[in-house]
């Protein structure tokens, strides 16, 4: 039973999605978001490609028992007609289990900044005053951006950014995979290993990993490479289902608590939390860390039942 609810705060581009370059499109009915200038219709719209296990990801967000404790809203400095059509791509029909969708327009910005790519700032006392139940010791704010946190940073969990080249790598292994599919070949001992189910990091060594990523994979030699989907939301899975039973997310966060093995927080990865957040290093460019906590986000999506896919398409 979680302590207390919580508050997910999601930013869109960069972090759930990758936009690609202009097309045009009409964009979707304003009344999809909830705060919006119904004036725009008919705006040069951007191709939108989800991050890897976003459908895993945004099923475990709206499953019955996560929604007993976890509050999901968007927010992000888009305008509101790309902010509606990032959204639909992300959630579709699930969209309207979203507690709010807040835009660019809820930034306290100026007109002028409003209509310039500017620095922007997600200042979470806007939230905590839509929703007085949330505060400090509940909300998580995902984002790719350090800078936009910057009022907060302890209620941040900062992930990398998803862009263009890491969507080719993602294309890349999803061709070598079809390919091995159609054209079925007894794996060599050396070489190239492809798993669609994992990320586009490489590593190379005298082990590979169970398809669980939690164990070594048997008879892999040393230069054997593997090429594996981006795993940041499966961790930020494993991550949520801590915080689900942690009183005080800010305090979790602030005390190193991103830095605890998954399966027991009191153990720690990578020597004393102190020094390693207050390190230039982020919690995910620690490839050991970042595999326990996908472990553990893995392990949260079988007990649901929820189907652990990547959802990468041409």
């Amino acid at each position: 039973m979680a302590t207390s609810r919580k508050l997910l705060i999601l930013d869109l581009n960069g972090t759930l999605l990758v936009r690609g370059s202009h097309a045009k499109r009409k964009a979707p009915n304003q009344s999809s978001i909830s705060l919006g200038n119904p004036s725009v219709q008919n705006s040069r719209l951007r191709a939108v490609h989800g991050r890897p296990y976003l459908p895993s990801f945004r099923e475990y967000l709206f499953h019955t028992e996560t929604k007993k404790w976890l509050d999901t809203m968007v927010w992000s400095s888009a305008q509101p007609h790309s902010v509606a059509d990032m959204v639909q791509h992300c959630f579709a029909e699930t969209k309207e289990g979203l507690l709010a969708i807040w835009a660019r327009d809820t930034l306290g910005l100026s007109p002028q900044a409003y209509n310039q790519k500017t620095q922007t700032t997600k200042d979470l006392i806007k939230p905590w005053a839509a929703f007085p139940i949330h505060s400090a010791k509940t909300t998580l704010l995902l984002d790719d951006s350090i800078l936009k946190a910057q009022l907060q940073p302890w209620n941040h969990l900062c992930i990398s950014e998803y862009v263009s080249e890491m969507r080719e790598k993602d294309l890349q292994i999803l061709r070598r995979s079809s390919a091995n599919t159609a054209h079925p070949q007894t794996p060599k001992r050396t070489g190239i290993i492809s798993e669609e189910t994992h990320t586009s990091t490489i590593i190379t060594g005298t082990l590979g990993l169970s398809n669980n990523g939690t164990s070594p994979r048997p008879g892999l030699l040393e230069g054997t490479t593997i090429h594996r989907h981006d795993e940041t939301l499966l961790a930020v899975i494993g991550i949520l289902d801590v915080l689900k039973d942690e009183s005080n997310v800010g305090k979790w966060i602030r005390s190193g608590g991103l830095f605890s093995k998954a399966s027991s927080p009191s153990e720690h990865i990578i020597g004393d939390p102190v020094e390693d957040t207050t390190t230039k290093t982020m919690w995910f460019e620690h490839i050991n860390l970042m595999e326990v906590w996908a472990s553990r986000g893995r392990n949260v999506l079988n007990e649901l039942r929820i189907d652990i896919t990547a959802g990468i398409k041409e």
